[in-house]
């Protein structure tokens, strides 16, 4: 039996990267990383090393994203019987930006002579509100690019299966 982690991107890629050392290695699993060489191929990657011997496991781990709510990514980690998961952040990057570490970086800044790091927080609550309020923009404009891309796509198979019929 193998049990495999499909996740995005490349053999070197980010979450290869970080998912291999903080989840794998740390706990000690013997789990085989299968990155999928992006995001829109994860299932079919799950499904084909499933199939490759009939005890074999696969999941799969994405980025939430902008199109996915906070219920669909909470679904899968409490449900047992679930192989397809969505990080509760939009993306794995966004676990690397915890307020604390922020905060820190900005303590290093103002022992600077710069005059504008006494604008920036001092508690981490502050700097979760100011990441929040920073992403807020991007959330907005991923959410239209997304719908964009898929209606793009959309129309471009509606389009091909009308050329396919006259």
């Amino acid at each position: 039996m193998a049990v495999f982690l499909v996740c995005e991107g490349e053999n070197r890629g980010l979450d290869n990267r970080i998912l291999d050392p903080l989840v794998i290695q740390h706990h000690n699993l013997t789990v085989q990383l299968a990155p999928s060489g992006g995001s829109g191929g994860l299932g079919g990657v799950r499904v084909c090393l499933r199939n490759l011997a009939h005890n074999n496991i696969a999941m799969s781990v994405e980025d939430r994203d902008y199109f996915r709510t906070q219920a669909q990514a909470d679904a899968g980690w409490g449900n047992p019987a679930a192989s397809e998961f969505f990080w509760r952040r939009h993306e794995i990057e966004n676990y690397l930006l915890h307020p604390s570490v922020v905060l820190a970086l900005f303590n290093d800044l103002r022992a600077t002579s710069f005059g504008w790091v006494a604008a920036l927080p001092t508690t981490e609550a502050g700097v979760l509100t100011l990441l929040q309020t920073v992403a807020t923009p991007f959330t907005r404009k991923s959410r239209s690019g997304s719908a964009t891309r898929r209606t793009h796509a959309s129309l471009s198979r509606r389009r091909q299966s009308s050329i396919r019929r006259d």
